[in-house]
């Protein structure tokens, strides 16, 4: 099932899913919260006029079996393999967004560019590990580095790499608490229109939602472009603690009881 639309929108909270929305832990669903949580968006998204979205690393496929036997309702958009994916779900069907769809293919990106910067940056000593196949996405290709005495300079190494095959690079320390290795960073080759802060833009500029009328919540250092760019942006009281360093607004708790703490703050 999937969230109703509102019958005007003027507001948007985009969410983070894996360690956010949904805890990575099994014993951590069981008290996350989530039925609360959908219970309040069933009865509050029409008068706060707000429609919800998921951003994710994940890809589609990840989030659809991540959800069985935990979430009953599906948001009003998914925004998967770290925002390089768009997905309108409205009245349980779920449609790819064609005009984010064009704006990567005219931005010169090709996929089969990813495994040459790859190879380029390999032969620069930089050694990278391909992430499981629930982050690898249509657009985008997922890697862990380990963390090392040259990681500074590695890393902008392999962000020029990117600019020069007409992409870019991402990356942040991973959430061990995800899943996640411990001492690595999280890295993706995606379209240079595209990512979790992109694809709140162009939301916001879809659905002409004002600035002031925008929210973000996640937990980890690849949220944090996406909870800079809102108004209104929470790290959960479950997020890694290095993160919260960066970002100090945050929710006393967590995953989806923090999100309804946030949520029950905004006046209708």
């Amino acid at each position: 099932m999937s969230f109703p639309y509102p019958r005007q929108i003027s507001r948007i909270l985009c969410s983070d899913f894996d360690e956010t929305w949904r805890p990575h832990l099994p014993a951590n669903q069981q008290e996350s919260g989530i039925g609360e949580l959908e219970d309040y968006l069933q009865t509050h998204i029409n008068p706060l006029q707000l429609v919800v979205g998921w951003i994710t690393g994940s890809i589609l496929e990840a989030v659809f079996w991540k959800c069985t036997g935990y979430a009953r309702y599906f948001p009003h958009f998914i925004a998967s393999s770290l925002g390089t994916e768009l997905y309108f779900i409205r009245n349980n069907h779920i449609a790819p967004c064609q005009e984010w769809i064009k704006a990567i293919n005219d931005s010169g990106f090709l996929l089969a560019n990813i495994p040459k910067a790859v190879k380029k940056a390999t032969a620069y000593g930089i050694e990278l590990y391909p992430q499981p196949e629930d982050y690898q996405g249509k657009f985008t290709r997922s890697f862990y580095y380990k963390d090392c005495p040259t990681s500074r300079e590695d890393l902008i190494r392999m962000g020029e790499i990117a600019i020069e095959y007409r992409m870019k690079l991402t990356y942040s320390l991973c959430n061990p608490a995800a899943g996640d290795p411990e001492g690595y960073y999280d890295l993706q080759f995606l379209p240079s229109c595209t990512g979790k802060d992109k694809v709140l833009q162009f939301l916001c500029n879809l659905w002409k939602v004002e600035h002031r009328n925008t929210w973000a919540v996640g937990d980890s250092f690849n949220d944090l472009q996406m909870i800079r760019n809102v108004a209104h942006g929470y790290y959960l009281s479950n997020a890694d603690p290095k993160v919260r360093e960066y970002y100090p607004t945050q929710t006393t708790l967590p995953y989806c009881k923090g999100i309804k703490e946030i949520l029950s703050q905004i006046r209708i």
